[in-house]
């Protein structure tokens, strides 16, 4: 191969990289509660256990926290989520936009078009403390 050819096989190899490239589409996060609800899960019931999570609220979200009540605003929890979490015995009543639990949360509201990293702590057998230890994307 002379030279000439060499230049055309790395202009073809070049242009092909690049379509590949443009083609990707790398996914974006997505929002579930369920990490949210298998934190406070694994938690709920264990005295001085501790878990550290990052958790995604998507754009025109907001997650309300307050006593047993978890409340979705812009979003709905589908059944087949909490499904689980109801034969645990974490969740009392299941509603669209609410979840209400058997164990007490502090009051914290989460506002979408972030990556929250939450620190879950047992404060007692029927208490949860949910901290927010820092915000990614503000």
């Amino acid at each position: 191969m002379d030279s000439l050819e060499y230049a055309m096989l790395f202009t073809c190899l070049i242009a092909y990289l690049t379509l590949t490239i443009s083609l990707i589409s790398i996914p974006g996060p997505t929002f579930s509660p369920t990490l949210m609800l298998s934190a406070i899960n694994s938690v709920a019931f264990k005295p001085s256990s501790t878990i550290t999570t990052r958790i995604y609220i998507p754009e025109g979200v907001i997650i309300r926290i307050h006593d047993n009540t978890i409340e979705f605003e812009g979003h709905t929890v589908n059944f087949g989520v909490v499904r689980e979490y109801l034969r645990f015995g974490l969740i009392r009543e299941y509603y669209p936009d609410k979840i209400i639990l058997n164990v007490n949360l502090n009051q914290l509201i989460l506002i979408g078009g972030r990556i929250y990293e939450l620190k879950f702590s047992c404060v007692n057998v029927d208490s949860i403390q949910i901290d927010v230890i820092r915000i990614i994307g503000v």
